[in-house]
């Protein structure tokens, strides 16, 4: 919901690329000794709905839009969460078989943390339509930019990462 650092791609869409990046995954899969393809498979399909889900929401509930919000309160954001869900689900079922337990309590909290994110999402966007709160804040606040230059000169030298909080990470 917050998308707080979101103009930072000089608004560039990703939902596009990640499900072109699924769809090429897919059809990888079915050639005898792809099946290794299916956690990124699942991983695409999750970023392909999520991706720019902030800046939709953000940009339906700014117009006032209620029936675009309500389209994904009621498809976009369940069908997400199912998605995150089998993701979770192979990625568990994959590590349990070629790791030992230790380390997945990790991956644990940050799939169950997403979850969580989506269930306030939910509750929040549905509270606003209810009209039991007159103003989702999430999408009032101004969107920051982190670098004051070009996407394609963010420096990505893969020691650098930042979540969707803004913490980073090295």
């Amino acid at each position: 919901m917050y998308g707080l650092f979101q103009p930072q791609p000089d608004g560039r869409k990703v939902n596009g690329r990640y499900a072109a990046v699924a769809a090429d995954l897919k059809a990888r899969m079915k050639r005898k000794g792809n099946e290794r393809l299916q956690l990124p498979y699942l991983l695409a399909t999750v970023l392909s709905r999520k991706g720019d889900l902030p800046t939709q929401l953000r940009a339906a509930y700014r117009r006032g839009d209620k029936a675009a919000l309500r389209k994904y309160s009621k498809v976009v954001i369940p069908r997400t969460v199912e998605d995150i869900k089998a993701l979770n689900a192979y990625h568990r079922d994959l590590w349990h078989g070629n790791n030992k337990p230790f380390g997945w309590e990790i991956l644990e909290r940050r799939y169950g943390g997403l979850l969580g994110v989506f269930d306030n999402l939910q509750q929040r966007l549905g509270a606003w339509l209810a009209g039991e709160v007159q103003r989702l804040e999430e999408f009032e606040a101004d969107r920051v930019k982190l670098w004051n230059m070009p996407y394609t000169d963010i420096p990505t030298t893969g020691a650098l990462r930042m979540q969707g909080t803004g913490h980073i990470y090295h």
